[in-house]
């Protein structure tokens, strides 16, 4: 190998690849970046065996060739050389020597050849879309995912469906559920597809997407799926244990009770609730009092003190008292985007699912708990 690159471009290919390392595998080769110089590009890659990250980066080729060095190793020594050109080589079968006009290194390498050997996509056709659109969906529903423990792996993943122009977005932990649907400009969006895909993998899409505007290529496979947009391609092993939960039977067709109200002013009428739930029993529980033009969001910790906040609201239907984790509250405001909001009830033991005022954006369904008597503040 025999290659000359500039030394930002050779940055940006080995932090982007470096996302699917996991530095804690007991595979050691897992710790490493897979180095190949190709015609005119140098391609850097990394997984942990259930993602796998790409970035492909122009390079002047004098000799082709690959290898396996630590990603740590690598960033460390990019990172902190002067703006210039690198030339990159091989020093016999188990080094690769960096070199600037005044700096030079040699890294121990492992052969390319012990690497795991990376996927193609069967087909180089597949579904388009916008690259900020998608990324924006994946934000909405990402922070509704159950956590890497949960026993329930499907749970862990984002269920993606994209038809015609449409895509949906799905994330359910068991007790909140956030859905966002989207419509791409034909001809964006060609084909079908509908997988669960894990919210890891997803969660890095979602970042390399923010600097990476543009067209987003979705590939499907076998167990797998590709994302290609700009020099970037990431592939993701699919959830395909268990059965997701069926979203056309969970979230209600009818409500009995409409509360408009204020995005901001619930906002933060939650958050500084949340501030005095702190009961051991039942962490941040917040119990709101609703009546036809108020929202009362009231919270208790007997040693600490209590809570009580108001904001105006208009509400469609007979009063009602609810009370929520506050945290998942939080979540879904925090996620809406517009000026005014509706949280849609029906009974004290019902979920409740939360928009926005205007149709377009994510729904939140979230479950409530049981209302337990808090004091009223001090007067």
């Amino acid at each position: 190998m025999n290659v000359t690159c500039d030394r930002k471009a050779m940055e940006t290919g080995i932090l982007t690849a470096s996302k699917a390392v996991n530095a804690k595998s007991p595979l050691p080769i897992l710790s490493h970046l897979l180095v190949r110089a190709e015609e005119d590009s140098l391609h850097f890659s990394a997984t942990d065996l259930e993602m796998v990250i790409e970035c492909q980066v122009p390079a002047q080729v004098v000799e082709p060739g690959a290898f396996t060095a630590p990603a740590r190793v690598l960033t460390e020594i990019i990172t902190q050389l002067p703006e210039s050109e690198v030339h990159l080589d091989l020093v016999g079968t188990s080094q690769a020597r960096i070199r600037t006009r005044s700096s030079k290194f040699t890294v121990n390498t492992l052969s390319h050849d012990e690497y795991p050997r990376l996927p193609s996509p069967e087909s180089t056709e597949g579904l388009v879309v916008s690259a900020d659109g998608f990324r924006d969906m994946i934000k909405s529903v990402l922070f509704s995912v159950a956590p890497p423990e949960e026993t329930r792996a499907i749970l862990t993943g984002i269920l993606t469906q994209v038809e015609g122009d449409r895509a949906v977005l799905v994330t359910t932990d068991g007790r909140r559920l956030a859905r966002i649907e989207k419509n791409f400009e034909a001809p964006a969006v060609t084909g079908s597809y509908r997988s669960i895909i894990p919210a890891r993998a997803m969660g890095e899409l979602m970042r390399l997407l923010h600097d990476n505007p543009g067209t987003l290529q979705i590939l499907p496979g076998k167990g797998q799926v590709f994302f290609k947009f700009g020099n970037i391609g990431l592939v993701a092993r699919l959830l395909e244990e268990g059965k997701f939960p069926d979203c056309d039977t969970i979230i209600p067709r009818s409500f009995a009770r409409t509360v408009h109200a204020n995005r901001e002013q619930f906002l933060g009428s939650v958050r500084r609730a949340l501030i005095m739930a702190q009961e051991k029993d039942s962490p941040r529980l917040l119990r709101l009092e609703i009546e036809a033009d108020r929202i009362s969001v009231r919270s208790n910790t007997p040693d600490l003190g209590t809570a009580d906040e108001e904001l105006s609201a208009w509400l469609e239907g007979d009063p009602i008292t609810i009370a929520f984790n506050g945290r998942y509250l939080l979540d879904a405001l925090s996620n809406l985007s517009s000026d005014e909001i509706r949280l849609f009830l029906n009974e004290p033991l019902t979920m409740g699912m939360l928009k926005p005022a205007d149709s377009d954006g994510p729904l939140y369904l979230i479950m409530p708990v049981r209302v337990k008597d808090i004091a009223s503040s001090p007067v």
